[in-house]
């Protein structure tokens, strides 16, 4: 399964105050395509993808032209994706640490 995974790190990787460890994010890349959102911190502890957008959701609408069976965005502030995106699931990161990415890393 093709998975696209939009990781923000702000308050969602432990590099920089969230849950999810930096460790998890690498396993994902390896098995999947993950890119940067919002901050570059991300990109400066792992060689991710990451694109100037003016807004997080045009950096999404631009992913998911990339061809996969399944689109997840973690991050720590979902009240920004109220309006959703069509094809997108949406996941804080304590939910997608415990419940989503061991099933992803199997």
């Amino acid at each position: 399964m093709k998975v696209v995974i939009a990781m923000d790190c702000d308050g969602t990787v432990d590099v920089s105050a969230g849950p999810i460890p930096l460790d998890m994010v690498r396993a994902l890349a390896q098995r999947h395509t993950v890119f940067c959102i919002g901050s570059r911190t991300l990109v400066n502890f792992v060689s991710l993808p990451w694109d100037q957008h003016p807004t997080k959701s045009a950096a999404l609408a631009r992913w998911r032209l990339v061809p996969a069976d399944r689109y997840i965005v973690v991050d720590d502030t979902p009240a920004q994706y109220s309006t959703g995106w069509a094809g997108w699931e949406f996941f804080d990161p304590l939910t997608f640490r415990d419940k989503v990415a061991p099933g992803l890393l199997e």
